[in-house]
């Protein structure tokens, strides 16, 4: 068990917090170790600490997943591109800018904007 990445991949959080959060994280070999704390208080403190742990982890892979699922949505959607491309990390954005059929002076200054922008972006 102590030998597979999953244990010491948890140990290495588990310090991290620890040093991240003096006394408010405390790792259960810690709580049983160096408190008087009684063994079920902090094997009750342990499994709380890493249910918000593991629970905070999936909710920032969750938000990462949603915002690549939305950057790749709205890099492919054809009527954004057709126009002016709002998004100016997508590496389609380029194409439309100066080119889009409704593109007049107007809002030719959002235009150069967008693609200085784009340009800063691909060097």
């Amino acid at each position: 068990k102590t030998a597979s990445k999953t244990f010491r991949a948890k140990k290495k959080l588990d310090h991290a917090l620890e040093a991240a959060l003096p006394g408010t994280y405390l790792p259960l070999y810690t709580m049983v170790t160096f408190t008087r704390m009684p063994y079920a208080k902090a094997a009750k403190r342990a499994q709380i600490q890493d249910a918000l742990v593991y629970g905070s982890l999936l909710l920032v892979a969750a938000i990462l997943v949603a915002a690549m699922l939305w950057l790749v949505a709205s890099c492919s959607h054809a009527s954004v591109r057709a126009f002016c491309h709002p998004n100016p990390l997508c590496p389609t954005a380029h194409s439309a800018v100066a080119t889009g059929p409704l593109v007049d002076s107007s809002n030719a200054r959002l235009s150069i904007t967008v693609e200085l922008a784009i340009a800063r972006w691909r060097d």
